[in-house]
């Protein structure tokens, strides 16, 4: 059975299927949320365990919700995605949304252009986000996979049995933001074409082996994400990685998706330094093995990485309730230096 899901960027970042970096859109999906139900899932939580009656914001909120409407239309209109793409914004080409998803070689892949009213009349049970302008343009592509794809999403513990796998997906991506909005695991929904494939081979870097690819080190701390912590500091002068920076890429590669395509691309910039992430106040037994300093737990602290670096979409900012302006971002993934395994990926606003 087709497995739909909504504002689909993951933690991984830059595609549906290759488990790279963050979760750009589901910030959009969150903001929405709170416009559109949070408010009265909130209060009838707080209504089962506490006595008093909500408040009268609260109870105001509550019964606007049930009556369907829109219940902060500041924060609605403020919404990223909810206007009109602007006069002489520069659009996705065919092949920059299809590399933009996650096409390899080997993959077939069909690619429709349209706008998102468009795909949710055509495609319903698809493109359905009402908080979407109808009038933006999107890239509407179906991957055909050459084996089955393991599916990401797991039920819970006896709860349904695991996803066999499929062998295609649906994806719906912004034109302008190269946002994922929508995607659908197991949907053939645009038919492979060969004007697909050929924009799609388009978009991959031919491979040369006059380009070494060499990290230089970090020469300041660069500040990835300054609401979680996330640094990149210079490395120590006698720091002696392991691997390459092209070995460590190979064996990331390998283990996200199984690609034999492991070279770096050409828009991708490799540097050398030591990552820290901060996880929060040290969980005792259910963080074991995360390293604790001065009472904080760590996913990574000072750990040897490189730095896989290139030009990323946009960033939603601020939150939900206070939305702010997108600003453009770079996309990183940050890779153990030493063994090459992907500690995680992330975006960085850049200044505006």
């Amino acid at each position: 059975m087709p497995r739909v899901g909504k504002s689909g960027k993951r933690l991984d970042g830059t595609a549906f299927r290759r488990l790279l970096a963050g979760p750009r859109s589901l910030i959009i999906l969150a903001s929405a949320l709170v416009l559109v139900g949070l408010t009265s899932l909130l209060v009838t939580a707080a209504a089962s365990v506490s006595k008093p009656p909500p408040s009268r914001t609260s109870a105001e909120a509550l019964t606007c919700e049930r009556a369907h409407k829109i219940c902060n239309r500041a924060a609605w209109r403020a919404l990223p995605m909810r206007a009109p793409d602007a006069t002489g914004t520069t659009l996705m080409t065919e092949s920059q949304a299809i590399a933009a998803v996650g096409w390899q070689s080997g993959d077939q892949v069909g690619a429709q252009q349209m706008t998102y009213g468009q795909a949710a009349s055509a495609y319903p049970d698809l493109a359905g986000e009402a908080f979407i302008g109808k009038s933006r343009v999107v890239w509407v592509i179906t991957l055909y996979f050459p084996t089955p794809v393991q599916s990401s999403w797991a039920p819970p513990p006896g709860i349904g049995a695991a996803s066999s796998g499929f062998s295609s997906a649906t994806i719906v991506i912004d034109a302008a933001t190269g946002t994922e909005t929508d995607w659908c695991e197991g949907c053939s929904t645009i038919p492979a074409s060969a004007a697909a494939l050929t924009a799609a081979s388009a978009s991959q870097p031919a491979p040369s082996k006059d380009r070494a690819i060499t990290a230089s080190a970090v020469q300041t701390t660069i500040t990835i994400d300054p609401d979680y912590g996330a640094t990149f500091a210079p490395p120590p002068a006698n720091a002696a990685p392991a691997l390459t920076a092209q070995q460590a890429w190979a064996q990331f590669i390998q283990q996200a998706s199984g690609s034999s395509n492991t070279a770096i691309p050409s828009t991708v910039t490799v540097q050398l330094g030591l990552f820290t992430l901060p996880i929060g106040p040290n969980c005792g037994a259910t963080c074991s093995g995360d390293p604790v300093q001065n009472g904080i737990a760590y996913t990574a602290l000072n750990q040897l990485a490189y730095g896989y670096s290139s030009p990323g979409g946009s960033c939603v900012r601020g939150n939900s309730a206070n939305p702010g302006p997108d600003v453009k971002c770079t996309d990183w993934v940050f890779v153990d230096a030493d063994t090459g395994h992907m500690i995680v990926g992330m975006s960085q606003p850049q200044a505006g």
